[in-house]
């Protein structure tokens, strides 16, 4: 019976230690989620909403603009292509 109750005794100061071991871990992981240098109650705080932009709108002269520079860009492409059929067939 002495015997065994020294095993436990043993048993009970080695499981202490991985205990002790544990905790440790546990808090170091605890204060990496935390953050660097923040107290716990800014940690924990909610994250900040995001500032939405504003959606921008064209103005009709913008939007006549923009399909005027398009008509110009694709006539002078239709331009380069009839030429180069033409200067093709000759």
């Amino acid at each position: 019976m002495i015997h065994d109750k020294e095993i436990l005794r043993m048993s009970l100061v080695g499981l202490n230690a991985e205990r002790d071991k544990i905790d440790a871990m546990i808090e170091s992981v605890q204060r990496q989620l935390e953050g660097p240098g923040l107290p716990p109650a800014v940690a924990n705080a909610a994250p900040k909403p995001t500032l939405v932009k504003k959606k921008r709108r064209l103005s009709p002269e913008g939007r006549a603009a923009i399909a005027a520079g398009a008509r110009r860009r694709w006539a002078k492409q239709k331009k380069v292509a009839r030429t180069m059929k033409r200067e093709r067939a000759a």
